[in-house]
């Protein structure tokens, strides 16, 4: 799979939800050293401000396609873990839920 909208590096990793419809890529930001596409930008971001390098993308799959529904940054936040059925995610000490297709910012 190539998702356009995340800069994948060797620090990236993903995780798919049980029902394979959600997808959480935490992936670095490294503006200059990507196609300026890739490079997530303020606008980009669903909970504040980028913090360091690293964020987490949120994606979910309706048929065929896949669209990013969230992306956060959190300070300090290479570990994390996304729920089962999706629908949450715990990354930089925070806990991120999803309903109606909305995430929440804790």
């Amino acid at each position: 799979m190539y998702l356009v909208t995340v800069g994948a590096s060797s620090l990236s990793t993903m995780e798919l939800s049980g029902d394979g419809n959600t997808l959480a890529i935490l992936a670095s930001n490294d503006p200059g050293r990507q196609p300026p596409e890739l490079d997530i930008k303020p606008a980009d971001l669903s909970c504040g401000p980028m913090v360091g390098s690293l964020y987490m993308a949120l994606y979910a799959r309706n048929s065929s396609t896949w669209q990013r529904q969230a992306a956060i940054s959190r300070e300090n936040a290479d570990s994390w873990a996304l729920a089962s059925d999706g629908n949450a995610v715990f990354y930089g000490n925070a806990l991120f839920t999803r309903s109606n297709g909305t995430w929440a910012c804790p």
